[in-house]
This record gives structure tokens, C-alpha cells and sequence, in this order.
């Protein structure tokens, strides 16, 4: 978590603008004086608007068109709340 805030200069869903966004939308989004190497894609959200957690019990399923092999002790990457 970077913890930084950056003023929105714009967005865009799918090349068009849009002046709001709501959850579980897919937008690109301009910000202020922002080095795009420091980041990478992930979630935007006001500060303090999302809880934290520090444990997580999930169930983990194959995506179906996954057929590569997943071997124990595997990192896996997983997206909750979308």
C-alpha cells in the first residue's frame, strides 16, 4: 500500500469520458503528477474508504479455461469485493 493522494485530472470508460465511476466499473483514470512506474493497476479508492484486514479465509477455485498446473505452496493473486 503506497498511501499516496493524487488529484484526478480525468476518466474514461472504454476511450470515452464519463464524470462518475461506480463500483465494479473498469475506467482509466488521469491523475496529477503521477509517475506511472510507481504504480501499477489495481483498485483507486477515496482514503479511508476501504477496510483492511489482516486475515482472510477464502475458497479457491481453477478458473476453467486455466489449464496450466498450480503447484503447491504457489503465490496466487486474489481480487475480493469486486
Amino acid at each position: 500500500m503506497q498511501k499516496v493522494e493524487k488529484k484526478v485530472k480525468s476518466m474514461q470508460m472504454f476511450r470515452k469520458p464519463v464524470n462518475m465511476i461506480r463500483q465494479g466499473d473498469r475506467a482509466g483514470i488521469c491523475m496529477a503528477q503521477l509517475d506511472a512506474s510507481t504504480i501499477e493497476r489495481g483498485i483507486a479508492a477515496k482514503p479511508k474508504s476501504m477496510a483492511h484486514t489482516d486475515l482472510l479465509i477464502a475458497v479457491v477455485r481453477r478458473v476453467p479455461y486455466f489449464m496450466g498446473e498450480i503447484k503447491s505452496k504457489s503465490k496466487l493473486h486474489i481480487s475480493m469485493g469486486h
